[in-house]
């Protein structure tokens, strides 16, 4: 983690990781209680492919960082959920720019989670959505 933030929300902290601040990502809305989080990302042109448009694995580690995000603040410090599985429908190229999301927690089962999280453009056309589930334990560190 490389920052700590508290939110105007209730004084909810989250330390951003390295790959968050890479992404340019700023938490707007965070909901403990509903396990959701809203966010935007600043996304630049050095996250182009080759033919101008924000390349689909950048919008892939957005869309898990505002599911794991969602499901991260409702987690006490000395547990973690790691991404089991994650799908991501690719719905109309983005450009560089500020992009806006939301991720939050569908459903709960015995420590296995259903997140969804959705990417907008400026102007709130959705450019991509995801699902994933996510096993809950303790933090291993290898």
């Amino acid at each position: 983690m490389t920052e700590l933030k508290t939110t105007a929300e209730e004084g909810v902290k989250i330390g951003y990781s390295n790959i968050s601040s890479l992404l340019g990502m700023t938490i707007t809305v965070a909901d403990r209680d509903k396990g959701i989080i809203e966010a935007s990302f600043n996304a630049t042109e050095q996250f182009h492919n080759s033919i101008g448009n924000i390349q689909g694995g950048i919008l892939t580690a957005m869309l898990d960082d505002l599911m794991g995000y969602a499901l991260g603040i409702t987690m006490p410090s000395d547990r973690f959920a790691p991404t089991a599985n994650l799908n991501v429908s690719f719905l109309r190229p983005a450009a560089a720019g500020i992009l806006h999301g939301r991720g939050e927690i569908l459903k709960q089962d015995n420590g296995l989670y259903q997140l969804a999280g959705k990417l907008y453009n400026a102007r709130g056309e959705l450019l991509a959505a995801a699902t994933c589930k996510a096993k809950a334990g303790q933090i291993n560190r290898v």
